[in-house]
């Protein structure tokens, strides 16, 4: 499975990216008052099945894990481990992988 290409736009990139972190934090409602606010903006509307709406749900699933691995290692005490790898992947772009390691 190919993972959704990210907009060349880097404004509407860091939209989308700055976006899913919120909604991770802050869940769905976040996401339902932004659509709200944003419905006639054009560079929301991967909200709406746009253009970039798989990129974008990629992001929210991707942050909502990274939350939930901070948040499990506070529950159970321990420093979350954060290994980062940069590796290209098969669509060409350069990202940062990370994993949650518990030990």
């Amino acid at each position: 499975m190919d993972l959704p290409k990210p907009p060349q736009d880097v404004e509407l990139r860091n939209i989308i990216d700055k976006l899913a972190q919120f909604v991770a934090r802050n869940g769905p409602e976040f996401e339902q008052m932004t659509k709200n606010k944003q419905k006639g903006n054009p560079k929301f509307s991967f909200l709406f099945g746009g253009e970039h709406f798989n990129y974008y749900q990629y992001k929210v699933t991707t942050e909502q894990a990274n939350v939930a691995c901070v948040l499990m290692h506070s529950v159970i005490g321990l420093r979350p481990i954060i290994s980062i790898k940069l590796h290209v992947c098969r669509l060409g772009m350069q990202r940062s992988h990370r994993d949650c390691i518990i030990s």
